[in-house]
């Protein structure tokens, strides 16, 4: 199964200011992120239901998986 993946724009602004090298890994996950569950190492953030993370070099990228929608939203990058 696919997921669309949608990246709010605050995201994306928050993006474009890390290293290129850190923005390429961030893109390969994303991309890998559309199979969710497979080939990513994600967890489930505890006290949520739908909410989960995962890890990408000094990154985590959280993610919202709405299941109705088959919709992937990134909640927040966190550094």
């Amino acid at each position: 199964m696919s997921y669309d993946v949608v990246i709010e724009r605050t995201v994306l602004k928050s993006i474009k200011k890390f290293p290129s090298h850190d923005i390429q890994r961030i893109k390969e996950a994303l991309k890998k992120v559309r199979t969710f569950p497979e080939g990513l190492d994600t967890k489930k953030i505890s006290g949520t239901k739908n909410i989960y993370r995962i890890r990408v070099g000094n990154y985590r990228i959280s993610f919202e998986l709405e299941r109705r929608e088959r919709e992937m939203r990134h909640r927040k990058m966190l550094c």
